[in-house]
């Protein structure tokens, strides 16, 4: 049961962060899409909700990753897939000349490495005043690498 609603926990974040771009033509519009979503808060919308199961269930099932092959197995498979989903667009993006990063695997791992570093930290510190600012920051460094490559 436990490897089966990882499998549905991961299901509801790929739809979350790639459905939306099947229906976006415009580069520009992608581009916001994909660094609004990563660095997305809880508080942005109503709409996470609605398409994401908790942080703590999807963290409580990554922990029994560590321990258990077949969970393992899920996320690998899972970070696999974003981070070739990740590469595919940002590859398409540079292509349109909206981002010039040079490196989109490299980019890609990066870009997974700051949203779970970003929602590990906000689980800990729940505290809008230093999280707020640095979720800005966090935006505007990414957005930094992405369009100066």
């Amino acid at each position: 049961m436990i490897v089966e609603f990882s499998g549905f926990i991961i299901q509801k974040y790929e739809y979350f962060y790639f459905k939306p771009l099947e229906t976006m033509t415009d580069p520009k519009e992608r581009f916001e899409h994909l660094l609004n979503t990563l660095l997305l808060d809880r508080g942005d919308s109503g709409h996470v909700d609605e398409h994401l199961v908790s942080d703590r269930a999807f963290y409580e099932c990554y922990v029994l990753s560590i321990t258990h092959p077949r969970v393992k197995e899920k996320f690998q498979h899972f970070y696999g897939r974003f981070r070739k989903e990740l590469t595919r667009e940002i590859k398409a993006l540079k292509k349109s000349g909206i981002i010039k990063a040079k490196n989109a695997e490299l980019v890609s791992g990066f870009l997974i490495v700051l949203l779970e570093g970003k929602d590990i930290y906000w689980n800990m510190t729940e505290d809008d005043s230093v999280y707020v600012p640095l979720r800005k920051y966090l935006k505007e460094v990414a957005y930094r690498i992405l369009a100066d490559g």
